[in-house]
């Protein structure tokens, strides 16, 4: 019942504007990529009961895979910095 209701409200899919995708970049700040980033690794973090990192160090990171990634190494390679 509750759900029906919600599911009236809810526009049709065909109104909805699509997707489109962006450029992920870490140092523009009018974006918001990096408190994205920061907030769900935090998220990500808290539920498996490991360390927190700040802004500054979810940067780092961001940075550190990009570079590896383009150079074609694997992921786990990129926290050994």
């Amino acid at each position: 019942m509750v759900l029906d209701s919600i599911h009236k409200a809810l526009p049709d899919v065909g109104s909805l504007s699509k997707l489109v995708p962006v450029e992920f970049e870490k140092d523009d700040d009018a974006n918001f990529h990096m408190d994205f980033i920061t907030a769900c690794s935090n998220l990500r973090a808290s539920n498996y009961s490991i360390a927190t990192a700040d802004r500054y160090q979810t940067k780092l990171i961001a940075v550190c895979v990009y570079l590896h990634a383009w150079r074609g190494e694997r992921a786990h390679e990129c926290l050994c910095a």
